[in-house]
């Protein structure tokens, strides 16, 4: 089998019209993929006007940055 993966954020601050892909070979077959869960991004806490401003979430142009790669587990025979 082949595991075929595709990343469309190759540019995060642009806009192009491309995305990057990647093949890699898995001995023999594959029964499963199953992605691995992640931690939530922390929302944005400031100290000094906690109190005026509501927790918010970052943007996401932040968030993709602070986030780890997605991670898989691939279950084969």
């Amino acid at each position: 089998d082949i595991l075929w993966c595709v990343n469309h954020d190759t540019f995060p601050f642009q806009k192009p019209m491309m995305e990057t892909q990647m093949t890699t070979r898995v001995d023999g077959h594959s029964w499963a993929l199953s992605a691995i869960d992640e931690l939530k991004v922390d929302k944005i806490i400031t100290p000094l006007n906690k109190d005026h401003i509501p927790i918010t979430d970052s943007p996401v142009v932040v968030q993709q940055h602070m986030l780890p790669p997605k991670k898989f587990v691939l279950l084969s025979a």
